[in-house]
């Protein structure tokens, strides 16, 4: 993933963040016909207290409920 596609030119953010994460969106929550939320993959591309390349699967569902287990 190239910054020019994810930053507006000219900015540092990934250069100076401590932490980068990226979430990569993997399944929809349906209850019955409704769509009720998400699951996703978060993977640390960037970590400068730790080792990079940990990830967790999450459940995000619209009402504001974030729901995980780290692997």
């Amino acid at each position: 993933m190239s910054p020019a596609t994810t930053y507006p030119s000219g900015l540092a953010l990934p250069h100076y963040a401590t932490l980068r994460l990226q979430l990569k969106k993997e399944n929809w929550i349906y209850k019955g016909r409704d769509v009720r939320g998400y699951e996703a993959q978060v993977i640390v591309l960037k970590n400068q207290l730790g080792r990079a390349g940990h990830h967790a699967k999450i459940a995000i569902t619209f009402n504001g409920v974030v729901r995980g287990d780290s692997t």
